[in-house]
């Protein structure tokens, strides 16, 4: 267990707001030794690419910050670009930074557990980061590793000022109770569903995405882009357990079924 190192108060964590930033950019100087630099400007951009970024305060100050991203943004880290170039299923906790004051108090802790509970929610499969080996970071490289991640590689990055130990954690995927929870679902493909008597992710188990896309057709009398039906096969394999892909990437895929459909007898 954490050592407190401050009177127990409350610790609230919530979305980070422009209004925050002052004090996340002051955060980060303090550590961007630890993190990289980061300016307003660079901030506006991250805070947009972000899937995850919340601000932990203490009396009304805040603290501490967690920023992820998840795959598919434009975002130039080296070390995001190593996770991008190997999987679709994961979310990049790209800089957490606590306040030299509070450190030692469970806050960075608290921060990990929320963000993996955001990821469980969404089907996200594995939390990435990156800890500095050279310049040594023993505080980070503990822990993370009290954290459950592991090293999966390494790489030089800075021009090859600065070795870092690339490392992931598995995410337990959560239940998921409705369909705006699913991957890609919003609420106009949700009310798709519900109009072909899907109300839940558990109506999707052992469907038949092809069958589904066909009855859906047939309910609305017209046919619909078939990067519907591509979404369609990613939710029923998801809902069966496989990890979270795009749906694009089932395009393919489906491709070469209608395809073999239409040649047979």
């Amino acid at each position: 267990m954490d050592r407190a190192t401050t009177a127990p108060h409350e610790v609230v964590i919530r979305q980070a707001e422009p209004g925050d930033f002052p004090a996340i950019l002051a955060l980060n100087e303090t550590f961007v030794q630890c993190t990289s630099p980061l300016d307003g400007a660079a901030l506006v951009d991250l805070h947009a690419q972000a899937a995850y970024h919340r601000v932990a305060e203490v009396d009304g100050r805040v603290v501490a910050f967690l920023l992820a991203v998840a795959p598919g943004e434009r975002y130039e880290s080296l070390n995001y670009r190593w996770f991008s170039g190997r999987s679709n299923d994961f979310l990049y906790i790209d800089r957490v930074v606590v306040a030299a004051d509070h450190q030692h108090a469970g806050i960075g802790g608290a921060l990990y557990a929320d963000v993996a509970a955001f990821a469980a929610e969404r089907g996200i499969g594995r939390l990435t980061c990156e800890v500095n080996l050279e310049p040594p970071n023993p505080a980070s490289d503990a822990f993370h590793a009290r954290h459950g991640f592991v090293e999966v590689g390494t790489q030089r990055v800075a021009g090859g000022a600065k070795l870092v130990s690339l490392r992931e954690k598995a995410v337990p995927r959560a239940k998921v109770a409705r369909l705006e929870d699913l991957p890609y679902v919003g609420p106009a493909i949700a009310a798709k569903l519900r109009a072909i008597d899907v109300n839940e992710p558990a109506d999707l188990a052992g469907r038949d995405p092809y069958a589904l896309f066909e009855e859906l057709s047939a309910v609305t009398g017209r046919r619909h882009d078939p990067c519907l039906l591509d979404v369609f096969i990613m939710l029923t394999r998801f809902v069966a357990g496989e990890p979270r892909r795009p749906w694009w990437a089932y395009t393919s895929e489906r491709k070469a079924r209608l395809a073999a459909d239409r040649t047979r007898p």
